[in-house]
């Protein structure tokens, strides 16, 4: 399974690749658990675990991102290094189908909700996550 983490953003010449934007320190505060994935890390360390995958596939010549739904985005899949992250999807198998609930949400006032399906958390079990997805956007977005 994956987590994903949004808004990380590729950084100056002069500092890391890519550094956490704003918008996706929220998913590192306890108190926001009900708006978005917690991932119960230091940000920083985080950042810095991510910033040597990163590197190293650059290194060894590979391009370690993956395009994403428009040309500002791209993904960077990273084995999963935080302890207790549960993966943020789950199979949908003959046994769980029934705990399945759909509602209509948005991230902001200013977007269109969108028709979304999901488990409550109090009704299943996820495993732990195998990769980070960490969502790259362009400074210019």
């Amino acid at each position: 399974g994956y987590c994903s983490m949004a808004s990380a953003q590729q950084g100056l010449d002069s500092g890391p690749a890519l550094v956490l934007d704003a918008f996706a320190t929220r998913q590192f505060d306890p108190a926001q658990k009900h708006r978005c994935t917690h991932i119960p890390a230091d940000p920083d360390h985080l950042m810095s675990v991510i910033n040597e995958a990163y590197e190293e596939r650059v290194k060894n010549g590979e391009d370690p991102l993956q395009e994403g739904y428009a040309p500002f985005c791209k993904h960077l899949f990273v084995p999963n290094p935080v302890s207790g992250l549960a993966a943020n999807e789950l199979e949908i198998t003959q046994e769980n189908e029934h705990l399945i609930r759909s509602r209509y949400s948005a991230r902001t006032d200013k977007e269109l909700p969108v028709l979304s399906r999901y488990f409550p958390r109090s009704s299943v079990t996820a495993p732990q996550a195998a990769f980070l997805d960490v969502i790259l956007y362009s400074r210019e977005q």
